[in-house]
């Protein structure tokens, strides 16, 4: 069974908005200031894949840094463990995966 934490759809209005960013909001303030991990397959037109890491300061990084800007898109992030997820995002580029995984800063 699928533990989905936020879904946002196309077309969204400002009520489904603001319930995908609290649901976010929810689940990330925990992991605040922790080390994200984040490594992405099928990236931008080409299918690229990529890493990335930075410290989680806003928990709407969890998003932000994982799609494009000024660009209409999909999200969805479905909670593995506590300490591990899977994103699905689609955008004019078209489906975007990424596997995150958080840790405490040493």
């Amino acid at each position: 069974m699928k533990n989905i934490i936020a879904n946002l759809e196309p077309y969204t209005d400002e009520i489904e908005y603001d319930d995908f960013q609290s649901d976010i909001t929810d689940e990330f303030a925990k992991h605040k200031y922790k080390k994200v991990y984040v490594e992405g397959k099928d990236l931008t037109w080409r299918n690229l894949i990529g890493t990335q890491k930075f410290i989680l300061d806003d928990v709407m990084d969890i998003v932000w840094k994982l799609v494009p800007t000024n660009s209409d898109f999909t999200y969805r992030i479905e909670k593995i463990t506590n300490n591990h997820y899977k994103v699905e995002s689609s955008n004019h580029d078209g489906k975007e995966y990424f596997e995150i995984k958080i840790r405490k800063v040493s």
